[in-house]
């Protein structure tokens, strides 16, 4: 049996709040909510993150267009779609149009290997500035088969902002909306739901979770309300079958709107035998829920989670 332990900081690049607010939602548990983060809308220049349930929007019908001359129009709050291949003489690069007003925006993309494949999955969103120039808002870089990525940024006066659509690595699907700063968005993705469970800290979670695809196994995602402190999970994990092997899973925390380049691996075993146990420490920096994300990527586990208070 083996134990292993590691410490995290999360929340401490966030942007700071006056006192009594909050730029996280406290919506409902069991969804990822819609809680309220405050007045200030697209005006705001502190970045608001106000949570709606995943599928809560429907993804549009209007087609990405190929032309940069001729961009596709969409609307702020719409959610758009495509699939773009850096080998393809017609379909690498995709160009949308969006109407904005002076304010502050979100822009959020989901993005997918488009065989389901566990690889290199990264999208690029430039805009095109009045200069002429071409600013970067996300630049993806991740390994697995999904991932959300987040930007905000300000337009400072009404206009037709124009966006490119590039992906980093091989063929990928995208999802991708501008929300007004404030806005409910859909979280911790557009759609493909994952079931999230309510946690309380203090209190256990017991669990048997699998495989898929033999690389990146089943996910499991629990919502838990977590105030300024410092938090320990344990986990207790016993192979299912009773036959000694490797144990191998990790435990991301993740905020705002669930955007990758935010997550936190607090627990990340690879262990042989037929239990393991692990810890690690979180420290938050500010108060809010936040997804815990489960991945095991070998055999069936049966396991037990617990968050407990560790002080400050």
């Amino acid at each position: 049996m083996y134990k292993v332990t590691a410490v995290f900081l999360l929340g401490s690049v966030l942007v700071a709040c006056s006192s009594g607010s909050n730029p996280f939602d406290r919506g409902a548990a069991g969804s990822g909510g819609t809680g309220a983060t405050g007045s200030g809308g697209s005006g705001a220049a502190l970045p608001l993150y106000t949570r709606a349930a995943c599928g809560t929007i429907a993804a549009s019908t209007v087609a990405p267009s190929t032309n940069q001359a001729a961009p596709s129009l969409f609307m702020p709050g719409q959610i758009v779609t495509g699939r773009v291949d850096p080998d393809s003489l017609t379909n690498s690069e995709h160009h949308w149009a969006v109407q904005l007003a002076r304010g502050f925006y979100h822009l959020v993309v989901d993005a997918r290997t488009a065989d389901d494949a566990h690889t290199n999955l990264g999208i690029k969103v430039t805009r095109r500035l009045a200069s002429g120039d071409e600013e970067t808002l996300v630049w993806g870089n991740e390994i697995g088969r999904f991932y959300r990525d987040e930007a905000f940024f300000e337009v400072t006066a009404s206009s037709t902002v124009t966006m490119k659509v590039i992906p980093v690595f091989g063929i990928s699907d995208y999802e991708m909306g501008v929300f007004a700063n404030a806005a409910p968005v859909p979280s911790p993705r557009f759609d493909e739901c994952p079931a999230v469970k309510p946690l309380t800290v203090g209190e256990s979670a017991s669990f048997t979770f699998g495989t898929t695809n033999g690389l990146d196994g089943e996910e499991l995602w629990y919502l838990v309300d977590l105030t300024l402190s410092n938090y320990t999970f344990f986990l207790d994990a016993a192979q299912a079958d009773g036959a000694s092997s490797n144990i191998i899973y990790g435990v991301d925390v993740l905020d705002r709107f669930g955007q990758e380049s935010r997550a936190k691996e607090v627990v990340s075993p690879n262990d042989i035998g037929l239990r393991s146990t692990a810890q690690g420490t979180l420290a938050v920096g500010e108060a809010g829920s936040y997804w815990i994300r489960l991945r095991n990527r070998n055999k069936d586990l049966n396991a037990t989670m617990t968050i407990n208070t560790s002080g400050r």
